[in-house]
């Protein structure tokens, strides 16, 4: 993504909102850590409701900051461990999409790891017994992660101040999805791309 944003001599900005480690201080990066990684979804909630609330409010704010600061055009990315996994159950919470559909390989699993994942995933949905019509900060405090959350937040703060959103792949447009579902005019703003 460094290359590719130099290459179109775009601007990125990057913000840890929960990597599972203690990262340095002078990365030129975001400091903005809600939590060393979210929790097991299979065992229980991946984060709080006030975690959800705080990631939101924080992509909200960056992208306040970039609007301050002339940006017009945003494009969201994530780099994030077992988020597939996190985007297909949103997705599946959301629109009531068969949950085996919603699963893909992520980062090129082998059979027997997909059939893993499609298993863990089903225990996790199982366990979290969510009402058909499950508002949205309720399904992402059980299965989203801190970069989804920070995401739909961005969008909503975004589209909010007249920003376009360029929406590109399975996790970004799970938190578009999130999105949508608090303020449904935001796929207004969007161009869906790759």
């Amino acid at each position: 993504i460094n290359v590719l944003a130099r290459h179109a001599g775009a601007r990125l900005v990057l913000v840890d909102v929960g990597v599972k480690a203690d990262l340095a201080e002078e990365l030129p990066i975001q400091h903005c850590k809600i939590r060393h990684g979210t929790g097991n979804m299979k065992y229980g909630p991946a984060m709080s409701r006030e975690e959800v609330l705080r990631a939101l409010k924080i992509g909200v704010r960056v992208a306040n900051e970039l609007v301050d600061q002339g940006v017009r055009v945003i494009g969201l990315g994530e780099m994030g461990i077992g988020n597939t996994a996190s985007a297909a159950l949103i997705t599946h919470a959301l629109t009531a999409t068969p949950l085996f559909d919603c699963i893909g390989r992520g980062t090129g699993l082998d059979d027997p790891g997909l059939a893993r994942k499609r298993d863990l995933l089903a225990l996790a949905v199982a366990r979290a017994a969510l009402p058909a019509d499950a508002d949205a900060l309720t399904v992402l405090a059980e299965f989203g992660g801190f970069e989804i959350v920070m995401m739909a937040g961005a969008m909503l703060g975004a589209a909010e101040r007249g920003m376009t959103l360029l929406i590109d792949g399975f996790i970004v447009t799970s938190a578009l999805l999130v999105a949508s579902r608090i303020a449904p005019a935001i796929r207004d703003y969007c161009v869906f791309c790759h």
